[in-house]
């Protein structure tokens, strides 16, 4: 069950009823000095005790304000549900430092309140996810699947974020002078209007992915990644079969900067500009990349186009430059 913690800060995990729950496990950690860690058995804990504006966790989200790591029984054993909560799964507040792993978070709604940012996680201070899978998440802001605020560190590794849903950053949202990195990750599934899969949208914000792939992801703009400004970096990844109704299939970048490196755009259309990449300033350079069997065609994402009035063909299937720099 979904239960606080009765007396925060005396070295017990325990309910009113003696029982140590997720919430209650997290409510101890947040009040004692120090490291803490919570080990979760193979089962799933929905989330249930709904509230919002509270930093505490004693309601709504697990917020966490300290040195935390969270160890799961595996990805799709261990699950946190919330789907009855109306609210995101986890907060990490500035200032903590929290790693997750082994573990699935997933079906959490974000809609109630004016830091509706991140369904599944908002990170604000430091956070390593590792063997996590966050899936199925929904926000009226930015970051489906996870917010990543400004200056606030985000890594993942051997993780996947899919079927997520945000108006910016479907998979994932990365803010101003905030560091993401991806390792050995898959980005998949997701949707947006800016960013189906990744949103990079501020200065200053970096987003490093080696050995990964973003794939089926859909939006507006920037059906993988959108970088509306910051930096982006693949490394010995792969872009595919991503989609966008007005411009960029796989890449779109408005002003920030991308660098591909030992990677593969390949399969990804759009109804209008740049099947593959659009780059409208900015810069964009590329080292032994793959772009291939991108479109840029009325009839290039499931006929969808043709409702909009568009011409038949666009020019830039594999990439559209109507300003910047490329580099190839």
């Amino acid at each position: 069950t979904d239960t606080p913690d009765a007396n925060p800060g005396n070295g017990k995990c325990a309910d009113s009823n003696g029982n140590c729950s997720l919430r209650a496990a997290v409510m101890e950690a947040n009040a004692l000095a120090g490291e803490d860690s919570i080990t979760l058995p193979e089962d799933t804990f929905k989330l249930t005790r709904s509230g919002t504006a509270d930093n505490t966790a004693f309601q709504g989200d697990l917020d966490i304000i300290g040195k935390l790591t969270i160890t799961g029984a595996g990805e799709g054993k261990t699950i946190i549900d919330g789907l009855d909560l109306n609210e995101r799964v986890f907060e990490i507040q500035a200032g903590a430092v929290v790693t997750i792993t082994e573990l699935t978070i997933q079906n959490a709604k974000e809609f109630t309140d004016s830091n509706d940012q991140g369904a599944g996680i908002r990170n604000l201070g430091t956070l390593t996810l590792s063997q996590i899978r966050v899936t199925n998440n929904r926000t009226s802001s930015s970051g489906g699947g996870i917010y990543n605020g400004e200056n606030a560190v985000l890594k993942l590794f051997h993780s996947q974020v899919d079927n997520n849903y945000a108006p910016i950053g479907g998979g994932i949202y990365n803010a101003k002078n905030a560091h993401l990195t991806v390792e050995n990750g898959e980005i998949y599934m997701n949707s947006a209007t800016y960013g189906g899969g990744i949103s990079n949208e501020k200065e200053g914000g970096q987003a490093l992915i080696s050995h990964s792939t973003i794939r089926d992801n859909g939006a507006l703009m920037g059906g993988g990644v959108d970088i509306l400004n910051g930096f982006v970096s693949l490394e010995q990844s792969m872009v595919s079969n991503n989609s966008a109704d007005e411009a960029g299939g796989g890449i779109s970048i408005a002003f920030g900067e991308a660098v591909l490196i030992n990677s593969t755009i390949s399969a990804n259309s759009t109804c209008q500009e740049g099947g593959g990449i659009r780059i409208a300033s900015g810069k964009l350079s590329g080292y032994n990349t793959t772009i291939a069997e991108n479109q840029a065609s009325s009839a290039a994402v499931n006929d969808g186009c043709l409702n909009f009035g568009f011409p038949t063909t666009w020019t830039g299937g594999g990439v559209f430059q109507s300003g910047g720099q490329i580099d190839f």
